[in-house]
């Protein structure tokens, strides 16, 4: 009896080990959002080159979606509508890999403006831990309400790290024409480019790497050059409450 109940586990352990799938777009699915829908946490969709006009909600699942042939042959563009990558309470192991993220203009929410929006090609909260690499995250955003052309993390338990991306000419109206990190939020950018952003002067004027509200920045090895305004900098009072930015081995305009 003992030994069946010992094999059982085995057996049940292995099962859920081996139980991963990988999906490939567009052979099994058209969509890269199809293949999302379709897939567990623990699964990988690899994509095939090409422009995929899509704006992609990973559901709260941990994946990775990850080009076979790199941003420069694999598009996702948003079309001007929404954010391109909405991951909101996905669990560690959360990837995206290999694309280039445009025309994205964000997750709209409700203000006295009308609606803001928050992060033009990548928004995460909820808790999200996801990882963000080899990506370009390039013209995003519009000219009204927006905070965080290129990417949002907001939330407290929110952490997502840019890892050798490339994130140029995104526009922000209000804070962060690059990245904003917000309500105790976190984000790390490891080996990135952040060039030629823009921002509005509104409480401040943060056109490259931004803070509100408790949020922290790590900025390693990085390259932060010719974005309009302050290349790093947070909102201004009484936003700016517990603001942090740790910078490293970085060539930042004008010094940090």
């Amino acid at each position: 009896m003992k030994y069946t109940l010992i094999f059982s586990l085995v057996a049940l352990v292995s099962s859920s080990l081996t139980a991963q799938t990988t999906f490939n777009v567009p052979d099994d699915f058209n969509t890269i959002q199809g293949a999302i829908s379709a897939a567990a946490t623990g699964d990988t969709i690899l994509v095939a080159p090409g422009d995929y006009p899509e704006n992609l909600d990973f559901l709260g699942k941990g994946l990775t979606v990850q080009s076979k042939a790199g941003p420069e042959l694999t598009t996702i563009s948003g079309g001007a509508s929404a954010t391109i990558i909405y991951i909101v309470g996905c669990p560690a192991g959360t990837t995206v890999d290999g694309f280039t993220l445009t025309g994205g203009t964000g997750d709209p929410h409700p203000s006295s403006y009308g609606f803001d929006y928050y992060g033009g090609a990548v928004y995460a909260n909820g808790g999200t831990q996801a990882l963000i690499r080899n990506c370009y995250l390039l013209r995003n955003a519009v000219s009204t309400g927006t905070f965080a052309g290129g990417a949002y993390s907001g939330g407290s338990g929110t952490h997502i790290t840019l890892e050798h991306c490339v994130i140029a000419h995104n526009q922000a109206w209000a804070s962060g024409g690059a990245t904003l990190v917000d309500h105790s939020g976190q984000m790390t950018l490891n080996r990135c480019t952040v060039y030629g952003n823009h921002s509005d002067n509104f409480f401040g004027h943060q056109g490259g790497i931004s803070g509100a509200n408790g949020g922290d920045t790590w900025v390693n090895d990085c390259i932060v050059w010719g974005n309009d305004g302050n290349d790093i900098g947070a909102f201004s009072a009484p936003y700016n409450a517990g603001v942090d930015f740790y910078v490293t081995y970085s060539n930042v305009d004008g010094g940090w």
